[in-house]
């Protein structure tokens, strides 16, 4: 299933030497999820771009210290 989403498309497109799989050389690209893309209460945790950390997702804090 992962591959219809990522190598299948750049290959019908052309550009699978560069997206599609992650390998030496290629851009990395990525986003990481704490569930279902599919579900609305599912977040984004870390957005990686040309193999950089461009957002990570820091949990808000309760305001209190820990006993």
């Amino acid at each position: 299933a992962l591959r219809a989403l990522t190598l299948e498309p750049a290959e019908v497109l052309g550009v699978a030497d560069r997206l599609g799989s992650l390998e030496p050389g290629k851009d990395a690209n990525l986003i990481l999820l704490d569930g279902d893309p599919f579900e609305p209460r599912t977040r984004i945790r870390m957005v990686i771009l040309e193999g950089k950390n461009a957002y990570e997702y820091e949990a808000p804090t309760t305001g209190g210290e820990a006993q």
